[in-house]
């Protein structure tokens, strides 16, 4: 994670005030709701249990960031489903 943190901020020009931190922030959390979205079919509900996070949370920043859930992963949390 450190490496590719560096890698990003070499290859932006982050000292010009271009909000570093919250372009990280967006790009991190757009990927991890991605693949858990994934790794759960699409089930908004276990997602945003794994997260920590209320489901309407997750359902507005999905649809903010234009996230279309996969249907296809098999895990379940806990003996849920």
């Amino acid at each position: 994670m450190e490496q590719l943190l560096r890698e990003y901020m070499r290859e932006q020009d982050w000292e010009r005030g271009n909000n570093l931190y919250d372009n990280i922030i967006q790009r991190v959390e757009k990927q991890l709701f991605q693949i858990l979205l994934d790794k759960y079919s699409g089930n908004q509900v276990a997602t945003a249990k794994v997260l920590g996070i209320n489901r309407n949370t997750l359902k507005r920043k999905i649809d903010a960031m234009h996230i279309e859930p996969k249907k296809g992963g098999t895990e379940k949390i806990n003996g849920d489903g």
